[in-house]
């Protein structure tokens, strides 16, 4: 669809601008082109007519979504609960995850969506660096996500990582608003 809208664009451009250079003719359509696809990639994919119209088939996780989760990892012999924080900056093109914890946070290297039946999942692997307050065996590691989404609002993910610990958590949608560190005041409720 964006190369279809570029053409009109580039032909209302020739009438405003009738003696170009051929050089400039030739060129104009593509920054028509890239203009429209950088306008569509950030900023307006988003809207549901574009899924009405299947343009886009993935669905929009953009925001602060929070919730808990359980390790291999064990403490005093039981599986280790955590509370977690997933931020998804996501554009038409890619998709960037960061995952903050109490004791570490982490950042996508690589991402994708696929949909191998009627289910949406967003995989990913990611750089995990510890902080201040970790203790213990835990280190610095890096790993891969599978996140599915359940509804407009509910993700379920499992993952695995180089330090030989695997895991699942459940996370629910908060707001659109990033703000780009752990805070878990109000997991249940306000924050």
């Amino acid at each position: 669809i964006i190369p279809a809208l570029c053409v009109p664009i580039s032909q209302h451009f020739y009438s405003i601008f009738p003696n170009l250079n051929p050089w400039l003719q030739v060129i104009s359509p593509v920054y028509v082109y890239g203009i429209v696809f950088l306008f569509f990639d950030k900023f307006i994919w988003h809207y549901k007519i574009f899924r009405w119209l299947k343009i886009v088939d993935f669905p929009d996780i953009r925001g602060r979504w929070k919730g808990l989760g359980r390790s291999s990892h064990k403490v005093d012999g039981k599986k280790f609960e955590y509370e977690v924080v997933i931020e998804i900056k996501q554009t038409f093109s890619s998709a960037k995850i960061r995952a903050f914890y109490q004791k570490s946070e982490s950042e996508s290297l690589t991402s994708a969506f696929l949909k191998p039946d009627d289910r949406f999942f967003l995989y990913y692997t990611y750089d995990n660096e510890i902080n201040s307050l970790a203790t213990g065996t835990m280190k610095n590691h890096r790993g891969t996500v599978k996140l599915e989404l359940i509804s407009d609002k509910k993700i379920k993910a499992s993952y695995f990582n180089s330090i030989r610990n695997n895991g699942d958590f459940t996370i629910t949608w908060r707001s659109h608003k990033l703000k780009n560190h752990f805070s878990m005041v109000g997991v249940g409720g306000i924050e």
